[in-house]
């Protein structure tokens, strides 16, 4: 039977890539797509249970640690709910009030994590309602990000320093430059420039063919300059 089984999926196999721009119903299986195809492959010779499992808050632990967000870090040590916290902060209504999944409780997590990256007033603002369909205010999207930089200062100062050190590497190739846990260096490799930010960890994330460009801000109403 398991043969026979086999012997099917591989039939089905052969019918999709021959037409694999639409479903292929092979006897009683429909395949939507390569993924499900796959999927149902793997099935065969894979036993369950299996479990599913997220890391807690990672992007916004991360940023405040690369950034020393040290009083944070603490918080979350400590087992702090930050996104409770920080929509306490911005509605101005107690952090025990605000019950899990609310439309606040979502406004203190998109904060955290959409200002924790440089996100400005006006595209908090968008992606708040647009994407995440929460019914706010051009005016409390921007205390949202006050309030974020306000309370996370250690990040806000580390998005110039950083930006910084990586512009100094490109501008002096060979030279190592420091922003926070972050290094960043300017190499060429068979004639080809790459800027070379170190992790913590040791390992690079490397960018070919850096350069720094004068480009006009309308947000700044100024030029500045821009490394692409």
């Amino acid at each position: 039977k398991k043969r026979a089984k086999g012997e099917k999926l591989l039939d089905e196999v052969y019918a999709y890539f021959e037409n694999p721009s639409g479903a292929v119903e092979a006897g009683p299986t429909i395949f939507g797509g390569a993924s499900e195809l796959s999927a149902k492959l793997i099935r065969q010779f894979i036993r369950g249970p299996f479990w599913d499992y997220d890391y807690s808050a990672v992007e916004a632990r991360i940023n405040c640690w690369v950034c020393r967000q040290d009083d944070i870090l603490q918080d979350f040590a400590n087992g702090v709910d930050v996104y409770r916290n920080i929509a306490a902060s911005i509605c101005r209504i107690k952090a025990e009030d605000i019950k899990d999944k609310s439309p606040d409780y979502m406004l203190g997590k998109v904060t955290v994590l959409g200002a924790g990256y440089q996100m400005g007033g006006g595209k908090f603002f968008t992606t708040c309602t647009e994407v995440f369909g929460l019914d706010i205010t051009e005016e409390k999207a921007a205390l949202a990000i006050q309030t974020f930089r306000e309370q996370f200062y250690r990040v806000k100062e580390s998005w110039n320093l950083i930006d910084r050190a990586a512009k100094d590497a490109v501008r002096c190739p060979g030279q190592w430059f420091t922003a926070k846990r972050l290094k960043f260096i300017t190499k060429t490799v068979s004639e080809i420039p790459f800027l070379v930010m170190k992790l913590p960890s040791g390992r690079g994330v490397v960018y070919p063919y850096p350069e720094i460009k004068r480009v006009f801000k309308e947000s700044f109403g100024e030029t500045v300059d821009e490394l692409s």
